[in-house]
């Protein structure tokens, strides 16, 4: 299986192997490198939704990033005893100017979360002295530990997600009976004014980008931010192409105007809100939208959650008191940590590695 670096046995995975201290065989865990071709169709979208993987560590995404660098596969396997090496995890890391970028994060099965550490120094170990960036925006990763990294200097950028965990209500019912009572009385409004809710696919949803830029503009309006709605509309375009039939634009409509726009990315049970606007009206198609939005994933994926995006604090409690972050808790949403760092050699150290390959071409 071509492991060629292993750790020791160790009690996080005797305990994640569901055996007693002293009962397991010697167990160690490896890293081996794949080729893009040696994985089968959806092998790697599958691992990556039964791990909580984003969107950004999707295949189609991964394989875009090979045209701003080269992109590398490690897959991470446990070897226990005489068993044949069992995989518990996998990441992609983009080479490109000297730095080494993990798109996404490193996706481990959930008895192994605790490993992510020591899959970092495995691949920390191929590539050697050089920069190297971890996570995104939409990484909903616990803690990570940092410690002991001597030969680094480490900026960790502590945040929260907010997301809305279907699996802690008993359903839709009665996760609307605990919404705010304003957003109760918008989804009313707008239901009585007869609101269409349409979701579009894919490439099928590109009929729907002029719509959800043009509510991206009224948004950006009313907050007083400059916007370029043809730029808007070619970034969005790319990230259709690019998200293929995990991406989708959401619209709400009455009597065939537009009020809202929704634009997301579907993973497995996690559904991920990445961009969108309504436009000034007391109609409340907004609510409407984001709760039917949420009825059909409870209906779809009972324990599923969708996420909001980074609710740009650091505070272990993060307060949700105006503007976008107060719609938010009206919607009852629950902040998680998130990880995102950059590891910089310190001058001393950066001439004691002889690896290349952070440099190397794609």
């Amino acid at each position: 299986m071509g492991l060629t670096e292993g750790l020791t046995e160790s009690q996080i995975v005797e305990r994640a192997s569901g055996r007693r201290p002293g009962e397991s065989r010697r167990v160690k865990l490896g890293v081996e490198e794949r080729s893009f071709a040696s994985f089968r169709a959806g092998e790697w979208d599958d691992f990556a939704e039964a791990t909580g993987g984003s969107f950004l560590g999707s295949w189609r995404v991964i394989n875009v990033r090979r045209l701003f660098g080269r992109v590398r596969l490690f897959n991470f396997l446990l070897v226990e005893g005489t068993q044949e090496p069992r995989k518990i995890g996998q990441c992609a890391v983009l080479v490109h100017n000297g730095e080494v970028s993990f798109l996404d994060k490193i996706q481990l099965a959930g008895a192994y979360q605790q490993l992510s550490r020591k899959c970092l120094d495995l691949v920390m170990r191929r590539f050697g002295n050089v920069a190297y960036s971890y996570g995104s925006q939409w990484n909903d990763e616990a803690e990570f530990d940092l410690g002991g990294i001597e030969r680094f200097e480490v900026g960790s950028r502590i945040f929260h997600l907010d997301l809305i965990d279907c699996g802690k209500w008993a359903d839709f019912a009665a996760y609307r009976r605990g919404v705010s009572e304003n957003i109760r009385r918008d989804y009313k409004k707008a239901k009585d004014a007869g609101t269409v809710v349409k979701t579009s696919v894919g490439l099928a949803a590109m009929r729907d980008l002029f719509a959800l830029v043009a509510m991206r503009g009224h948004m950006m309006r009313r907050n007083t931010e400059s916007f370029s709605h043809v730029f808007d509309y070619l970034l969005h375009a790319a990230k259709l192409l690019v998200l293929g039939q995990r991406g989708f634009i959401v619209t709400g409509k009455v009597k065939g105007r537009c009020y809202a726009a929704f634009f997301g990315a579907e993973v497995g049970d996690r559904l991920y809100y990445i961009s969108g606007g309504t436009r000034s009206s007391r109609l409340g198609v907004g609510s409407y939208l984001l709760l039917t939005l949420i009825e059909r994933w409870f209906a779809k994926h009972p324990t599923g959650k969708l996420l909001m995006g980074d609710c740009g604090t650091a505070c272990d409690q993060p307060i949700h008191n105006c503007g976008n972050l107060l719609y938010r808790r009206k919607l009852r949403v629950r902040s998680v940590h998130g990880v995102n760092f950059h590891l910089k050699p310190k001058p001393e150290a950066s001439g004691n590695g002889n690896f290349t390959a952070a440099n190397e071409r794609p």
